[in-house]
């Protein structure tokens, strides 16, 4: 075979290996363009599943406002106030660890100007001043909450509220939800493929939507200055509420 003979055969056959390399890569997009015209037919459904929720635990916070023109004085006052409340409260059995301070602050009250009075330049000074210290608790025994509260008055405390209640693990319960959701899912997909006459297949897609129902009870804050002596221990109930999760679930035709 003479030399142009030769270049060209070894032209033609380096092109047709390419054109059969090139050709093999090109099957898995093909393929793959291919399914995406005739995509995987998929049926979707969705359902709630829902579970009783009972709380466990109250929160609720109390505070002590003392005011005065001697710092250390209302200072001293103020801590005797809490100390004491804090020390019936862990008497009563709740945990130093469900015991926590929200808030410690001393503030200057300022003179206002006199009403009626009129002209000149009026220069406020420090009348007084004010400490507010606010403690958080948790009770967890929902018996001792009547007594807890209904004594503070007599103690000195002169602010008390934000009673809520809540659940110390609300996963067991979401869990609950999910199964039974997921439960009324697969039976509604399972009716809809025998009306229709296929059957199942794999699951393509989940998604879930959770509706919280935490806080269930609040109530607001309230001053209790000067009426210790005539409170009458509360009747507290906490209720009980449903947990609703929402899940929509895509199955594959087949």
């Amino acid at each position: 075979m003479d030399k142009p003979k030769a270049y060209l055969f070894y032209a033609v056959t380096g092109l047709a290996i390419v054109g059969i390399i090139l050709g093999l890569a090109a099957i898995g997009p093909l393929q793959e363009f291919g399914a995406s015209l005739n995509p995987a037919r998929t049926v979707s459904v969705s359902a709630s599943g829902k579970a009783t929720v009972v709380p466990d635990i109250a929160t609720f916070s109390f505070s002590v406002v003392t005011e005065g023109s001697d710092v250390g004085a209302i200072t001293n006052d103020n801590n005797t106030k809490v100390n004491k409340a804090i020390a019936a409260i862990e008497a009563q059995g709740v945990d130093k660890k469900d015991i926590s301070t929200a808030d410690y602050s001393l503030q200057p009250v300022y003179t206002q100007p006199q009403p009626g009075v009129y002209g000149g330049t009026f220069v406020p000074s420090i009348a007084k001043y004010s400490l507010t210290q606010t403690v958080v608790v948790k009770i967890r025994d929902f018996s001792k909450i009547s007594p807890i509260m209904s004594a503070l008055p007599g103690m000195g405390i002169n602010r008390i509220g934000s009673l809520s209640f809540t659940i110390d693990d609300p996963e067991s319960y979401l869990a609950t939800a999910r199964a039974d959701a997921y439960q009324k899912a697969l039976t509604k997909a399972k009716a809809i493929a025998a009306a229709n006459g296929f059957t199942l297949g794999r699951v393509v897609n989940v998604s879930e939507y959770q509706n919280q129902p935490y806080p269930m009870y609040s109530a607001s804050a309230v001053d209790t200055g000067g009426i210790a002596d005539k409170m009458v221990a509360p009747t507290i109930e906490p209720g009980s509420k449903e947990v609703t999760l929402n899940v929509t679930v895509v199955y594959e035709i087949k």
